[in-house]
């Protein structure tokens, strides 16, 4: 559900890359103007130049940055509401079921991996006799066993394949 948080994070992108464009610009054109004023033969006209320089680079860097402070705080408002309604969409959707609801394992043929039906005797994919286990505690059982080796459970004269 990214309804709000990342269509607003993206919506601040371009005013951001605006404002870096920007100052790219004034430093570039602040490099050029300095060595314009280097070459430059009257000293005078060169401080004239440096400090014009200088008002123009440092109001261009105030206004980037208060344009990427306003870019900055609207993208991690938005970023905030997104994070939440990630969280939210997690927890309702992927989050572990409780306890008492797990899912069942499926069983599967210790010899060719194969999924198992419930009941089955036999694998579908090798043909293979499956080994008996407790009802109880999952464990392999000797065919003729009436109670399990491990757990003492009563197999009463069936065993569980």
């Amino acid at each position: 559900m990214l309804r709000v948080g990342f269509p607003a994070a993206i919506s601040s992108l371009p005013s951001l890359l605006l404002c870096l464009v920007l100052i790219i610009v004034v430093l570039l054109a602040s490099g050029k103007i300095r060595e314009w004023t280097q070459t430059s033969a009257s000293r005078g006209r060169a401080a004239v130049q440096k400090r014009i320089v200088k008002g123009v680079v440092q109001e261009g860097v105030s206004i980037g940055e208060a344009v990427l402070a306003k870019g900055a705080e609207t993208a991690k408002g938005a970023l905030a509401t997104l994070s939440e309604e990630v969280k939210a969409d997690w927890k309702r959707h992927v989050a572990k079921p409780a306890p008492g609801r797990a899912l069942p394992q499926a069983r599967r043929c210790p010899f060719c991996g194969r999924f198992l039906r419930s009941g089955a005797k036999f694998c579908d994919g090798c043909g293979k006799p499956l080994p008996l286990t407790c009802p109880r505690c999952g464990r392999t059982i000797r065919p003729q066993a009436k109670f399990c080796d491990y757990c003492g459970t009563s197999l009463g004269g069936e065993n569980v394949p």
